[in-house]
């Protein structure tokens, strides 16, 4: 069972997430923003964090850099509702991989475990 944090600033986005992931065996912790998320990740790592790129305080892409500088073994999925440009970005700041909403299920649950199998 690995462990994952989910970053957004949407409820019914984390609560989705959520549930499919703990269906998939996973233990699943939620944040509803970037410095909530990056707290939780320095009291308790995760293996794997999906952090969406457009949060209030700071963005998702600091978030990325942040969760770079500090734990360089995890794995991150940057997920954004926005263009190319965007998530050419979230990979410059450190994302693993990146996904655009809304989510397809089956793409997203292949790279959640081809990355948590790295």
């Amino acid at each position: 069972m690995s462990r994952i944090l989910v970053i957004d600033d949407n409820e019914t986005v984390r609560d989705v997430i959520r549930q499919l992931l703990e269906f998939g065996g996973h233990e699943v912790s939620e944040c509803e923003d970037g410095p909530k998320g990056l707290e939780a990740q320095r009291t308790n790592p995760f293996d794997l964090v999906i952090v969406d790129i457009q949060l209030p305080g700071i963005s998702g892409f600091e978030v990325i850099r942040c969760l770079r500088d500090e734990e360089k073994g995890v794995r991150i999925i940057a997920v954004a509702g926005r263009t190319e440009k965007t998530l050419e970005k979230a990979i410059e700041a450190g994302a693993d991989r990146i996904m655009t909403k809304p989510l397809r299920l089956r793409p997203f649950l292949e790279i959640v475990n081809e990355l948590l199998e790295q």
